[in-house]
């Protein structure tokens, strides 16, 4: 007949219950602070892209002779739209701080095509959504949506990722990212 043994010591190398619940709770933050940092700087983009837009649209709605009232509406609404998006961009900031200057050229550059690829499919999705007329919304659309304006603003973020991603083509050894400390990484806790 076996006689029971003593329970086993616990292994000083598990961590605890508490402590793996640490562990996770600091990956979750680690993994929101990622995103809302690739949230940001997509809304960077895009407020930057209703900026750069604006002399753009104006432009050829002065070349197509529109009245001056909807030139100015125009603008406005694409100088709105871009402080909207600023706005978010610049609060999200004390959430979102990264020490820039750690960061090595490989992870930088892809951490820029992910967010270009993600502007560009953003503005697609807006230019997808001004050019549909909803029945009785048509008319508000219209005058909130104009299509000419999220076209531009789709124009410039596809553009600028179809850039970047040419240059991962034509340069990969800057976008080789080798082992090595990275900034923009979850820090797994080790056990």
């Amino acid at each position: 007949m076996d006689e029971p043994r003593p329970p086993e010591a616990p292994d000083s190398a598990t961590p605890s219950g508490r402590e793996r619940l640490r562990q996770a709770a600091e990956l979750a933050r680690q993994h929101a602070k990622l995103k809302l940092l690739h949230v940001r700087y997509v809304l960077g983009y895009l407020a930057a892209g209703f900026g750069v837009s604006t002399p753009v649209t104006l432009g050829y709605q002065v070349y197509y002779g529109r009245d001056g009232r909807e030139m100015m509406a125009l603008t406005g609404l694409a100088i709105g739209y871009g402080v909207a998006l600023l706005i978010p961009f610049v609060v999200l900031e004390p959430v979102t701080r990264v020490a820039w200057e750690r960061m090595r050229v490989p992870e930088f550059r892809i951490f820029e095509l992910a967010v270009s690829r993600s502007a560009a499919l953003v503005s697609l999705a807006l230019f997808l959504v001004s050019v549909l007329r909803f029945g009785a919304a048509a008319e508000a659309m219209a005058r909130w949506l104009p299509p000419g304006l999220f076209w531009s603003v789709f124009v410039l973020m596809g553009t600028g990722w179809i850039k970047i991603k040419a240059q991962t083509i034509i340069f990969p050894e800057f976008y080789a990212d080798r082992d090595g400390d990275r900034v923009l990484e979850l820090k797994r806790p080790e056990h």
